[in-house]
């Protein structure tokens, strides 16, 4: 399902024709999250081993590291390639990101659709910041839940969430587009949409797990082919791929070849990096106008998949696998400083403006010029 989701989401930011909505990759993603993590939490609590510091460490490991790696090698590379205006902005979006706060940045800015929009080097980062703040708030709802309530009654609590969620998602999908898009609130829906799959299991004969899956993937397949940046997203439309997701998830049909065959495994387990990368593969082609050259795109989609691999063997399973020798709110305090040392490094090229000191005179009175037309100094 993963591999799905990212090869949609990439086919679809480098124009490749047939994924024209291929970003309801990103809603795929959203439903297996809350499949995923509404499981953790339910078995562990169950179990009397469900430890919140434990959790956020588990989620902090899992996200943190390459997304770090990515920030600091787009402030290096921006430093030799961007001019001062868009450093600066890079420095801004770089430090919102890894504080997991960039979706309020991009809610506040252009929309997600904006030609203006797919010049932001992290612009795809805003949904790991919706995925981070829904992973900080949902284990503290269900944890209040079980403490008042019964399994029932929690379950109903989180249908009715859900409700709320979606309802919000359809008024400011077409009153407040920026805000339906890029908010939790408004988001939620979705990723509980997968946690009420876990929650109302469903027992199915295996030709019955095969008709649904099928039926899910066409789904997805619907969205993915017909759906357009031109669509009101989110909204009514979202149903459909989130439902196509949530079918085939509840089937779990091992005899797919569409979802079990190693190339889907491999794509799946690299995923997070893959989709980590792509963006400003996309944005760097894009920078130079090369957007529309058919070799350069396809050179810069296998360039991704190369980023992601690298990613996943060099930062991700290297972090999730290390051994360190400190109990767990000290190994969390670790991953914190990490976010401050990289947030504290893209907010000074931020506040120093770009670091003016790196480019000529010349450049960068012309980059003044082209930012702030009205404030030129007469010399």
């Amino acid at each position: 399902m993963r591999a799905i989701a990212v090869i949609a989401v990439v086919l679809y930011h480098f124009g490749v024709k047939g994924f024209s909505g291929g970003f309801a990759g990103v809603d795929i993603f959203f439903v297996i999250s809350g499949f995923l993590m509404t499981g953790i939490i339910f078995r562990q609590t169950d179990a009397g081993k469900f430890r919140l510091i434990g959790f956020y460490l588990s989620r902090a490991k899992r996200i943190i590291p390459a997304l770090a790696v990515l920030c600091l090698a787009l402030l290096v590379g921006g430093w030799f390639l961007l001019i001062p205006s868009d450093y600066k902005e890079l420095g801004k979006h770089g430090a919102s990101s890894i504080a997991f706060l960039s979706n309020m940045v991009y809610w506040k800015d252009a929309g997600y659709f904006d030609t203006a929009s797919h010049e932001k080097w992290l612009l795809h980062t805003w949904s790991l910041s919706v995925e981070w703040q829904f992973y900080m708030v949902y284990p503290l709802i269900i944890l209040a839940a079980r403490k008042t309530f019964n399994f029932n009654t929690t379950r109903i609590l989180l249908v009715a969430l859900g409700v709320g969620s979606f309802a919000l998602c359809l008024y400011a999908s077409t009153h407040y587009p920026n805000t339906a898009f890029y908010t939790l609130p408004a988001r939620a829906w979705e990723m509980i949409v997968g946690g009420l799959v876990y929650l109302f299991p469903v027992q199915m004969k295996q030709s019955h797990k095969q008709s649904a899956s099928i039926f899910g993937l066409i789904m997805i397949a619907a969205s993915v082919w017909f759906f357009t940046a031109a669509d009101v997203w989110p909204g009514w439309l979202a149903l459909l791929p989130v439902q196509g997701t949530a079918l085939m998830v509840r089937a779990a049909d091992q005899t797919s070849i569409v979802t079990n065959n190693k190339i889907a495994g491999w794509i799946s387990e690299a995923s997070y990096s893959i989709y980590l990368w792509h963006w400003p593969v996309v944005v760097l082609i894009g920078y130079y106008g090369m957007a529309n050259n058919a070799p350069v795109v396809a050179a810069g989609i296998a360039a991704s998949v190369i980023l992601g691999f690298a990613s996943l063997y060099l930062v991700e399973k290297p972090s999730r696998t290390i051994k360190v020798p400190l109990s767990q709110l000290p190994h969390l305090a670790c991953y914190a400083a990490l976010v401050l040392i990289v947030g504290a490094s893209a907010s000074l090229v931020f506040v120093k403006r770009g670091v003016e000191s790196r480019v000529s005179d010349t450049v960068a009175a012309a980059d003044r010029e082209r930012t702030n037309p009205r404030d030129l100094s007469i010399e």
